[in-house]
């Protein structure tokens, strides 16, 4: 297994319709190609975190670098596990809009939120505390 943390710009032409194709694709692929993880939505950037065969996860990450609803990705981790962290979310979604300002400034410093400026522990632990966080539902796209 093997976990791979990216971040990327949201292009101008992923729009809201966008993001929900994204995750229903997610939602329907994933479970056979043995990928879960997390996908954090911000009016400018995406930060995921993707858990699965290595292979797998290799082959979506290589589709994400080609889709035109991203730009600039940025790999911040690309480790081996030895087991998942989110075993049961094929693809669970979280916006920072509805994340507690707290948290983005504990990650950011201020409430400007850009993952780009993450390296990988810093990654991992917001999306895990994101994720976590009480009062934080997860969406209900989340599919367990």
């Amino acid at each position: 297994l093997v976990r791979l943390v990216y971040a990327s710009k949201v292009s101008v032409n992923c729009d809201f319709k966008s993001l929900q194709s994204i995750l229903l694709t997610s939602m329907q692929k994933n479970p056979k190609r043995g990928l879960t993880g997390v996908l954090c939505y911000d009016p400018d950037y995406f930060l995921q975190w993707l858990e699965g065969p290595v292979e797998a996860v290799h082959e979506l990450y290589a589709t994400i670098l080609q889709d035109p609803r991203h730009s600039d990705s940025l790999l911040l981790d690309n480790s081996s596990i030895a087991e998942r962290l989110f075993p049961d979310w094929a693809m669970a979604y979280l916006s920072t809009q509805a994340a507690d300002r707290r948290l983005i400034s504990e990650f950011t410093g201020g409430n400007s939120f850009n993952p780009m400026t993450f390296d990988a522990p810093t990654a991992s632990k917001f999306l895990i505390k994101l994720a976590h966080s009480k009062g934080q539902p997860l969406d209900p796209v989340t599919v367990k």
